[in-house]
């Protein structure tokens, strides 16, 4: 009952507000992917160094203020990923499927949950001061989002 609740009410949310739809292969569909997808390779990048450096260095202030930055930075643009995947069209056997209620649900059902572990997981990066083995988990935390 719960669940049926919290989907109904981010299923108003976004159903109220007057985003425009995208459509599933415009060209602004497919740069913001490749943008996301750049950005996300640079996060693995950075994330193998920060488990290098921040724990064999200690003190090696200058990556640890540039990696909280970061992850503060790519917060903002995962939480803009996940509006505009609320408003982005999508194929369905070979058909395409714009009709605002259906992407929501479709959504709901399939990749937010992923898409909102990345994000906490990243949140509580950008906390820090917590202890190492938590730390280390949470940020392979938001490898599922990538490997469901």
């Amino acid at each position: 009952m719960c669940q049926n609740y919290i989907a109904e009410s981010i299923l108003w949310f976004f159903l109220q507000l007057k985003f425009p739809l995208i459509i599933p292969n415009s060209k602004l569909k497919i740069g913001w992917d490749f943008f996301i997808m750049c950005l996300c390779l640079a996060h693995f990048y950075i994330l193998n160094l920060c488990l290098c450096l921040e724990y064999n260095f200690g003190s090696y202030t200058t990556f640890i203020l540039f990696y909280r930055s970061w992850i503060r930075g790519i917060i903002g643009f995962f939480a803009l990923d996940i509006v505009q995947k609320f408003n982005a069209g999508y194929f369905i056997n070979g058909s395409q499927t714009l009709d605002k209620k259906t992407i929501i649900l479709n959504y709901l059902k399939s990749d937010f949950v992923y898409d909102c572990c990345g994000i906490i997981s990243l949140l509580f990066e950008s906390l820090g001061n917590l202890p190492y083995q938590y730390e280390v988990l949470i940020k392979l935390l938001f490898f599922f989002k990538y490997f469901k």
